[in-house]
């Protein structure tokens, strides 16, 4: 016997329902009004035990109750940031894969080179710290200042050797500038992230490391574990009141290195999601233990939001492309 077919409106009916079924299927749906349904993962582009590391595992465990799922952090450091960055852009922007966007690093890597990643692929959530670089050495070196420290290099070209967290962050670009622009032959010597660079220097296979002035950084040198020799701002930094800046020593134009940490995710998220990530993230950093553990010299007095930190990669891009064309 022939089976009846159903109706044309019918079969529109069940085509649609099955259409919207989809559409909201998955842990989350389309508009992002039930995010969280599951865990979050935030990549870094460094390796662990660095102050990055230490940063982004003190927002994550501060989101957590916030967001009311697990966030996991997970260290894919290499390729000039892309190992981290092209995971989180290949991913489905719905919130769940995210990024330390690490400022100038990625900035200065997709000016610089061909990373596989642009920084118009990401959607800013928020700022999560801002300090500047120290140059240190280890406390029994034999370079008691920064005069010496630089004297010895321009004396011994190539020989005084810098460790700093990756070819491609502010602290190297500025020891390069510091060749080419004042002709100190000092010699960088990139890592894969603070610790392996921290590492070199207390191994004594390199004569001093440029990386974050973190809190971290500030109680090895207050053990006299190493000592600063020179600050990368602008002017000097309330915690570290006797350290000259490169500007001070004559490298007037060298104050660039200042790390701008923020959480991102690939563009393209549902508002909703950005801005439950957005106020996640702002709770976060009001949160007292989360200010202790970051230290609230690093945490930015007004959060800077999507809008705000968009504009600074858009800054950092222009003074970039023109450091870069010299």
């Amino acid at each position: 016997m022939m089976k009846r077919s159903l109706p044309a409106a019918a079969l529109c009916t069940v085509f649609l329902s099955a259409a919207c079924g989809l559409a909201g299927a998955g842990p989350s749906g389309s508009d992002g009004a039930d995010y969280p349904a599951k865990e979050v993962r935030i990549l870094i582009p460094f390796a662990a035990g660095g102050t990055t590391d230490l940063l982004v595992r003190t927002v994550a465990k501060g989101l957590e109750p916030r967001l009311g799922k697990a966030v996991v952090v997970q260290n894919k450091p290499g390729a000039g940031g892309g190992n981290a960055y092209n995971e989180v852009l290949r991913a489905k922007p719905d919130g769940y894969t995210l990024c330390d966007l690490s400022l100038p690093f990625a900035v200065i890597s997709s000016t610089r080179q061909n990373v596989g990643f642009t920084m118009d692929r990401f959607q800013p959530i928020g700022q999560t710290y801002r300090g500047a670089g120290v140059l240190v050495v280890p406390n029994d070196s034999k370079y008691r200042g920064a005069k010496e420290f630089f004297d010895a290099a321009r004396d011994r070209p190539g020989d005084v050797e810098v460790a700093t967290a990756g070819a491609t962050v502010s602290g190297h670009i500025e020891m390069e500038r510091l060749q080419r622009e004042y002709k100190v032959p000092i010699k960088p010597v990139p890592f894969e992230g603070v610790a392996p660079a921290l590492t070199a220097l207390l191994g004594k296979n390199v004569d001093a490391a440029i990386v974050d002035a973190s809190k971290d950084i500030l109680s090895r040198v207050s053990a006299g574990e190493m000592r600063a020799l020179a600050i990368t701002s602008p002017e000097r930094a309330p915690y570290l009141p006797d350290v000259p800046t490169l500007k001070e020593l004559g490298f007037t134009t060298l104050t660039l290195s200042v790390s701008m940490n923020g959480l991102a995710g690939p563009k393209g998220m549902p508002d909703a999601v950005t801005r439950k990530l957005e106020t996640a993230l702002r709770e976060t950093l009001q949160d007292p233990k989360v200010v202790a553990t970051i230290g609230e010299n690093y945490i930015p007095k007004q959060f800077v939001g999507p809008d705000a930190y968009a504009k600074t990669i858009s800054d950092l891009q222009q003074t970039y492309r023109q450091i870069f064309k010299r």
